[in-house]
């Protein structure tokens, strides 16, 4: 498919509009803009989140003081000594199937023999596309926010949705984001029921192939570090298909009076204060950037 959306003309300020106008909480910085991810969430990231920064304690705390609601504020530096060492899941051109491992080529194929892939409207994903939202959610432990199902996301050109069929059924879908010279698969599901088809394997394989089919796209973004729970199946997922660890050092900053309660010996009373806020995404990130 062909890109015809138009998406290199899409800026970061007309993003930033079209956020706001989705309800998100955006506020810019001397570094850059900030937003809440999910839709009145306490943790605020650089948008777009590949950005690398370097804020000062002032700018930082600026945040804070003009949005009432964070709590969190999570960013990607390259600034010695500053959070923990981390990455980001990448892919540059070409994508060199061969040099798969022979499971996952074994898995792509089969994923492209039973699937019909395609790309569709965010109207079709939110009649279709829930099943594929709850059953993913529910294995790694979350709610899901159909955030990433809105129809309104066909009126933005930087956004497409791509979706996996099983015999007309919705098995598996991915949300692109288009922002510079790069493509953010900011959300990935698949139904529990249709696994065993490789639905997944097949899609990721098909929408990178048609990205790099693209001059503007030079990188694909799978993600920050996932959190400890995710480890064992997302990380190995993506190294499997292909993705590399670009390195970065993943920081976090809280607000007063969070700072004081985090060191060796509080940092586990801290993530317990944040789950008991229902704030289990900010505690996941306060415990791998402090590796307790």
């Amino acid at each position: 498919m062909t890109e015809t959306r138009n998406a290199s003309k899409w800026t970061i300020e007309r993003h930033v509009d079209f956020l706001r106008m989705l309800g998100h909480c955006v506020v810019q910085s001397e570094s850059c803009w900030w937003y809440d991810h999910v839709r009145g969430g306490r943790v605020l990231m650089p948008f777009p989140l590949q950005v690398y920064i370097d804020p000062s304690e002032e700018e930082l705390q600026g945040v804070f003081r003009h949005v009432n609601s964070a709590v969190v504020l999570r960013y990607a530096t390259q600034a010695a000594g500053v959070g923990a060492e981390s990455y980001h899941w990448t892919l540059r051109p070409p994508y060199d199937v061969s040099k798969l491992d022979a499971k996952t080529r074994y898995n792509i194929r089969l994923g492209i023999k039973k699937t019909n892939i395609r790309q569709v409207s965010f109207r079709e994903l939110r009649e279709r596309g829930i099943e594929a939202l709850t059953d993913t959610y529910r294995r790694h432990g979350g709610a899901g926010s159909v955030s990433g199902l809105d129809p309104i996301l066909d009126d933005c050109p930087a956004y497409e949705g791509w979706a996996a069929f099983i015999e007309d059924e919705l098995a598996a879908y991915v949300v692109v984001l288009m922002m510079d010279d790069w493509a953010d698969l900011i959300i990935t599901n698949s139904t529990n029921r249709h696994l065993k088809f490789r639905p997944v394997n097949a899609l990721l394989y098909r929408v990178s192939e048609n990205l790099f089919a693209r001059e503007s796209v030079q990188r694909i973004h799978n993600g920050l570090e996932a959190g400890p729970r995710a480890k064992d199946t997302l990380e190995q997922f993506k190294a499997r298909m292909g993705f590399v660890q670009e390195p970065v050092r993943q920081a976090v900053s809280l607000r007063p009076p969070l700072p004081l309660m985090i060191n060796r010996y509080t940092a586990p009373l801290a993530v317990h204060l944040l789950n008991s806020l229902k704030l289990g995404r900010a505690a996941r990130i306060v415990k791998m950037t402090s590796r307790i």
